[in-house]
């Protein structure tokens, strides 16, 4: 009887430790941006690194890396295209630069809402694009994040039709179909940096921009322009971007159904919360005495689809299977 004791500490003693040498080891992704640690993409990755621990019961752990910690937004994407970063949230444009047809997604006036994208992304067109992607460059599209809808901010006039915009210099972003875009609507486009674009505001090197009314708020463009003009001709995506060989390799087969719920959840959470943020900043502007415009958008879109020929030439049926899709 007095062996009992032992034996039972012997049996207990080699099961932990065979227990410890059979536990499989947690699997660390990388995820990694740019954006301020405040911004909902980084809301977005915290909250996602909280949800796959728990839904993995530890098996799966993010590492967030926010604020440029791993590079300049470009540097990250290319990070993530050979594998050192696993994951990466990004517009259109980081992957778009690899693979053209991804761009499709910032055209003026694509669609209606976030949500109407997200649910054609989630369907048969969209993953028909984001498939033709991972072929290409190794990348696969998660999910589609929401960074806000863009309008045009202005410093001489208030803007309430296209032709209202004749004669003014309108800052644009240097991808040359989106400067063709705005320019469409009247205006000239003038490429600038968004870091540069204050000063440019202030010393009329340009007489407006074109951005989110959380951008506006957070850049503090409301100190030097007062017109805001509610086009909304850009629902401007991000994407949730995922190494493929990650996926295929570090994520176990049991678990992607679970990482790719979590992205979803986390998804439909940022559109909600930066809907809800945008409100917020329009009446911040308004407080700041910024003229909030409401405007007749359809003159504004009928614009701009004066060069969706050309478009789709560019970018072929994907183009016209969104647009329809929409409408």
């Amino acid at each position: 009887m007095k062996k009992q004791p032992f034996i039972v500490c012997c049996i207990l003693f080699f099961s932990c430790i065979f227990f410890v040498s059979t536990a499989t080891p947690a699997t660390t992704l990388r995820v990694a941006h740019n954006f301020p640690v405040k911004h909902p993409y980084s809301l977005a990755c915290e909250m996602l690194a909280k949800e796959i621990k728990e839904k993995t019961n530890g098996r799966i752990i993010i590492k967030h890396y926010p604020a440029g910690q791993l590079g300049k937004s470009r540097e990250i994407t290319d990070q993530m295209i050979k594998g050192t970063v696993d994951l990466q949230p990004a517009g259109p444009t980081a992957v778009g630069r690899y693979y053209d047809p991804m761009n499709v997604l910032q055209v003026y006036y694509l669609v209606d809402s976030p949500h109407q994208l997200l649910q054609i992304m989630r369907g048969p067109i969209g993953q028909k694009l984001f498939n033709r992607l991972r072929e290409k460059l190794g990348v696969r599209v998660m999910d589609v994040l929401y960074y806000g809808r863009r309008h045009i901010l202005t410093t001489k006039k208030p803007i309430y039709k296209p032709e209202d915009l004749k004669g003014l210099k309108i800052r644009s972003m240097t991808t040359p179909f989106l400067k063709m875009s705005l320019e469409a609507m009247g205006p000239t486009g003038v490429p600038v940096s968004l870091s540069e674009v204050y000063t440019s505001l202030q010393t009329g090197v340009v007489d407006g921009m074109e951005n989110t009314p959380v951008t506006i708020k957070l850049k503090k463009f409301y100190e030097v322009a007062k017109y805001y003009s509610l086009t909304g001709h850009s629902v401007h995506p991000s994407l949730w971007n995922f190494n493929e060989n990650s996926w295929l390799k570090k994520v176990p087969d049991d678990l992607k159904p679970v990482v790719a719920k979590a992205i979803q959840k986390v998804t439909e959470w940022e559109i909600d919360e930066m809907l809800k943020l945008e409100k917020e900043a329009l009446n911040f502007l308004r407080e700041k005495g910024v003229q909030i415009i409401e405007v007749d958008r359809e003159p504004f879109k009928k614009a701009v689809q004066t060069i969706y020929p050309d478009l789709e030439k560019r970018f072929g049926p994907i183009f016209k299977e969104i647009t329809q899709a929409a409408q």
